[in-house]
Protein backbone atom coordinates (compact mmCIF):
# COMPACT_ATOMS: atom_id res chain seq x y z
CA UNK A 1 0.00 0.00 0.00
CA UNK A 2 0.78 3.75 -0.58
CA UNK A 3 2.80 5.02 2.67
CA UNK A 4 0.96 8.38 1.95
CA UNK A 5 -2.28 6.27 3.38
CA UNK A 6 -0.79 6.86 6.80
CA UNK A 7 -1.15 10.58 7.00
CA UNK A 8 -5.22 10.17 6.10
CA UNK A 9 -6.97 7.13 8.11
CA UNK A 10 -10.09 7.50 6.35
CA UNK A 11 -8.75 6.80 3.12
CA UNK A 12 -6.28 4.30 5.43
CA UNK A 13 -9.04 2.41 6.36
CA UNK A 14 -10.70 2.41 3.18
CA UNK A 15 -8.16 0.92 1.37
CA UNK A 16 -7.44 -1.73 4.07
CA UNK A 17 -10.87 -3.03 3.78
CA UNK A 18 -10.73 -3.04 0.11
CA UNK A 19 -7.69 -5.43 0.44
CA UNK A 20 -9.00 -7.45 2.78
CA UNK A 21 -11.89 -7.82 0.63
CA UNK A 22 -9.88 -9.26 -2.04
CA UNK A 23 -8.48 -12.28 -0.20
CA UNK A 24 -11.99 -12.51 1.07
CA UNK A 25 -13.98 -12.78 -2.46
CA UNK A 26 -10.80 -14.09 -4.18
CA UNK A 27 -8.48 -12.68 -6.49
CA UNK A 28 -8.37 -14.63 -10.00
CA UNK A 29 -5.49 -11.80 -11.59
CA UNK A 30 -2.38 -12.43 -11.21
CA UNK A 31 -0.72 -8.56 -10.08
CA UNK A 32 2.81 -9.55 -10.55
CA UNK A 33 1.74 -9.98 -14.67
CA UNK A 34 1.41 -7.46 -16.46
CA UNK A 35 -2.10 -7.99 -18.31
CA UNK A 36 -1.57 -6.77 -21.74
CA UNK A 37 -4.10 -8.94 -22.86
CA UNK A 38 -8.27 -7.44 -23.15
CA UNK A 39 -9.29 -10.59 -20.99
CA UNK A 40 -6.32 -10.21 -18.46
CA UNK A 41 -7.45 -6.27 -18.00
CA UNK A 42 -11.29 -6.99 -17.52
CA UNK A 43 -10.54 -9.60 -14.85
CA UNK A 44 -8.34 -7.26 -13.04
CA UNK A 45 -11.03 -4.63 -12.88
CA UNK A 46 -13.48 -7.56 -11.94
CA UNK A 47 -11.52 -8.29 -9.08
CA UNK A 48 -11.14 -4.18 -8.30
CA UNK A 49 -14.46 -3.98 -8.19
CA UNK A 50 -15.50 -7.24 -6.26
CA UNK A 51 -12.87 -5.88 -3.69
CA UNK A 52 -14.52 -2.31 -3.51
CA UNK A 53 -17.93 -3.66 -2.98
CA UNK A 54 -17.02 -6.33 -0.33
CA UNK A 55 -15.08 -3.47 1.61
CA UNK A 56 -18.61 -0.95 1.49
CA UNK A 57 -20.65 -3.52 2.38
CA UNK A 58 -18.24 -4.41 5.41
CA UNK A 59 -17.47 -0.91 6.28
CA UNK A 60 -21.10 0.42 5.58
CA UNK A 61 -23.78 -2.35 6.24
CA UNK A 62 -26.82 -1.86 4.40
CA UNK A 63 -29.09 -1.78 7.31
CA UNK A 64 -27.07 0.36 9.20
CA UNK A 65 -26.85 3.14 6.20
CA UNK A 66 -30.31 2.72 5.80
CA UNK A 67 -31.19 3.75 9.83
CA UNK A 68 -28.22 6.84 8.96
CA UNK A 69 -30.41 7.97 6.28
CA UNK A 70 -33.14 8.61 8.53
CA UNK A 71 -31.24 9.77 12.45
CA UNK A 72 -29.27 11.78 10.27
CA UNK A 73 -32.60 13.00 8.87
CA UNK A 74 -31.61 13.23 4.74
CA UNK A 75 -28.12 13.73 5.67
CA UNK A 76 -25.31 14.43 2.41
CA UNK A 77 -23.12 12.53 0.95
CA UNK A 78 -19.90 14.25 3.09
CA UNK A 79 -21.86 13.42 5.99
CA UNK A 80 -22.55 9.99 5.35
CA UNK A 81 -18.80 9.49 4.87
CA UNK A 82 -18.05 11.88 8.56
CA UNK A 83 -20.40 9.39 10.12
CA UNK A 84 -19.21 6.19 8.81
CA UNK A 85 -15.57 7.26 8.55
CA UNK A 86 -14.86 6.32 5.09
CA UNK A 87 -14.52 8.29 1.20
CA UNK A 88 -17.25 9.85 -0.57
CA UNK A 89 -16.40 7.47 -2.70
CA UNK A 90 -17.85 4.70 -0.48
CA UNK A 91 -21.07 6.39 0.41
CA UNK A 92 -21.29 6.47 -3.78
CA UNK A 93 -21.08 3.09 -4.16
CA UNK A 94 -23.22 2.00 -0.67
CA UNK A 95 -25.92 4.12 -2.56
CA UNK A 96 -25.46 1.90 -6.12
CA UNK A 97 -25.13 -1.52 -4.54
CA UNK A 98 -28.26 -1.16 -2.10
Amino acid sequence: MDSRLLSDPIRYRCALAEEIGHHIVGMYSNLLNSHRSARGQAQMTIDEIKGQIWAVKFLVPLEEFNEALIILDNPSDEELARYFQVTIDFILLRRQIK
